[in-house]
């Protein structure tokens, strides 16, 4: 989740907005393990690391908790680089040390993107995408989903950046990979499965 100054007019929707998209996991009877890092990854930033302890379907009043987690402040840098963190929560040190549990041997691996402005990660997107996709082996039941919350490509949307470089890593289609930009005009619900045994989620829009 971007925690730049930027995002401070969208807390309150995006807090709800997480609250109802737990409350339909636990409704279409996901087992997830879910987490939430922010786009910053300077010094000082979580790196990566997760701002919470991982929420499960067991976890007391999850929805609730859920939907606080994701308010992540706005105090982050403005240089958002939610690719880069994307693969920092799922490396080493953080995979195995504070990160324990969000990477499962036995589900598949869905990301969700949210930002109000491009990816600034320093590398280039292809290598994200070849990082993320081989975290699930391509004949395998399980797989790696991803999307992205961002503005319009490519002219942007009122309030957000055209979400360029998320719509360059959707483009590319190694076999257990699958990204689906999302304009943030038309996110509705958070609900869905994308059909593969591993029960991840897609992002329902108008």
């Amino acid at each position: 989740v971007d925690d730049s100054p930027s995002m401070e007019s969208q807390r309150e929707q995006l807090a709800a907005d997480a609250t109802d998209f737990v409350r339909n996991l636990k409704a279409q009877g996901v087992d997830f393990h879910i987490g939430v890092t922010t786009t910053d990854t300077s010094p000082g930033g979580p790196q990566g690391a997760l701002v919470a302890p991982y929420f499960t379907p067991a976890t007391p009043d999850v929805e609730t908790r859920f939907g606080a987690a994701v308010q992540v402040g706005i105090s982050g840098s403005s240089t958002e680089r939610g690719l880069e963190a994307a693969q920092l929560v799922l490396s080493e040190p953080l995979r195995s040390g504070d990160n324990l549990g969000i990477l499962r041997d036995t589900a598949g691996l869905a990301l969700i993107f949210v930002s109000d402005d491009d990816d600034q990660s320093p590398g280039e997107v292809s290598s994200y995408v070849r990082f993320l996709q081989q975290l699930k082996a391509p004949d395998g039941q399980f797989r790696v989903v991803a999307n992205a919350i961002v503005g319009d490509v490519p002219g942007g949307c009122p309030g957000a950046a055209a979400g360029v470089r998320y719509a360059e890593a959707a483009e590319e289609q190694p076999v257990s990979w699958r990204m689906r930009v999302v304009p943030r005009r038309d996110v509705q619900v958070y609900e869905g499965r994308n059909g593969h045994r591993s029960g991840s989620t897609f992002l329902s829009v108008r």
